[in-house]
């Protein structure tokens, strides 16, 4: 007689590739955490924060095929207000798999100036991995 299991538990995936992101916007502000490439996703983790009485707000965009299309293919925001005395706002996520993300691009937002402020590129040609890359 064969017995088997199959399907028990369920099993968390390591990442394929794994960036860090760190972007301070004077005194008013910043965005830190990383990005993480999944075989078939990529999943973000960090904290935005104000040191202003006003607002910060990190935003993501998600790339398909880039640099061949340079259409944002998904797009995820976070906001921190300070009220006076600065707070952040924790976040992870993670994007469709259906979207194929090849680029992430963070931008951030300083809702004192009314500017996009400081972008930073995060794509899979850093990694040497072949199902994504």
């Amino acid at each position: 007689m064969l017995v088997g299991v199959l399907g028990v538990g369920t099993a968390t995936a390591a990442p394929v590739y794994t960036e860090s992101f760190d972007r301070t916007v004077h005194t008013l502000g910043y965005t830190k955490g990383s990005v993480s490439f999944y075989n078939q996703s990529v999943g973000i983790q960090g904290s935005v924060k104000s040191n202003t009485k006003d607002c910060m707000q990190v935003r993501f965009n998600f790339y398909k095929n880039y640099p061949a299309s340079e259409k944002v293919a998904a797009q995820q925001t976070r906001t921190a207000c300070g009220r006076g005395t600065g707070t952040s706002t924790d976040f992870n996520f993670t994007v469709d798999p259906k979207v194929q993300v090849s680029l992430v691009q963070i931008d951030l937002y300083d809702n004192t100036s009314g500017f996009w402020l400081e972008a930073d590129l995060h794509n899979v040609w850093n990694c040497a991995v072949v199902p994504i890359c």
